[in-house]
This record gives structure tokens, C-alpha cells and sequence, in this order.
């Protein structure tokens, strides 16, 4: 496996008895992404689990969390997997335990919603703050209405 051969695409990884399948190195052309974390995971499971190849855990991964994740892939047909030397090697922080990869495709936008679009954000610092600024915004916007309304008109 070289960079400008990756390897077969974690969907080839849908089969229980399919080898586990080493991530390389990120590159934008590679046809599935992956991402770290529990809520993370448990999200893209919720929310989109017809993109999602397959689910990672780490030896240390909480049970309670882990036991969760295991049963909404059993739900979807999501393989689960121990695979410490990938987590390892891609999280930043050595709290992650669970790593999902997906497929990547292109979904349109919902031009009824407000949409926060980040290209190629390089510094994970950065993107936190951007996400918690975000947050605070749809916050202080559902306050201020819920304000207005408990307010009622003004004369």
C-alpha cells in the first residue's frame, strides 16, 4: 500500500469475515473518510449509518460506550472491530477510543437551514473554536427568541 495506491476502500470491510482494513495516510482523493470520538461515531451511526463502513474500538474504550456503539451497529449490520494500532495512530488526543470510517458523498443542502461549511480546517484548536462559536450563536438566537416570545409584542 503506497500513498498513491491505497488499498482497498474500507468498504470492503462490510463482511464479518473481510480482513481488517489499515488506514494510510489522509488524502482528500481517497474515496472514504474516517472520524474519532464517541459522540462523533454515535452521531454519524445516527444520523447517516448507510454511509458507515465500520466501526473501531480501542482496548480501552469505556464500556458503557462501548456496549452503546455495539448495539446501534448490531441494529444497522455496522461491523465492529477491535483495532488499537489505528486508533492509535490517528487520534491527536490519547483520549480517543473509537474510531467509524465512511463513505464520502456529496449531499445537498437544505436551503431552509443554516449550514457552517469549514474547508480543510488544519488546526484542531481552530476548529473547536469555531464549533463552540457556532454553538453559542444558535444558542443566544433560540434565547433571544424565546425572549421575545415569553415578552410578547411591544407597544
Amino acid at each position: 500500500m503506497t500513498p498513491a495506491d491505497p488499498g482497498p476502500a474500507p468498504d470492503d470491510v462490510r463482511g464479518a469475515a473481510t480482513p481488517l482494513v489499515r488506514l494510510p495516510r489522509y488524502a482528500p482523493s481517497l474515496p472514504y473518510g474516517w472520524v474519532l470520538g464517541h459522540f462523533a461515531v454515535r452521531d454519524l451511526i445516527r444520523f447517516a449509518p448507510e454511509l458507515v463502513h465500520d466501526v473501531r474500538l480501542h482496548d480501552r474504550a469505556p464500556a458503557a460506550q462501548a456496549h452503546e456503539l455495539r448495539t446501534a451497529c448490531a441494529d444497522r449490520a455496522i461491523p465492529v472491530r477491535r483495532d488499537d494500532a489505528t486508533i492509535e495512530a490517528k487520534r491527536s488526543k490519547g483520549t480517543a477510543r473509537v474510531l467509524a470510517t465512511f463513505a464520502k458523498r456529496w449531499r445537498p443542502l437544505d436551503p431552509a437551514r443554516h449550514h457552517l461549511v469549514l474547508v480543510a480546517p488544519r488546526e484542531p484548536g481552530n476548529l473547536g473554536t469555531l464549533l463552540r462559536t457556532s454553538l453559542a450563536r444558535i444558542v443566544a438566537a433560540a434565547v433571544g427568541i424565546a425572549l421575545h416570545a415569553l415578552a410578547g409584542p411591544t407597544p
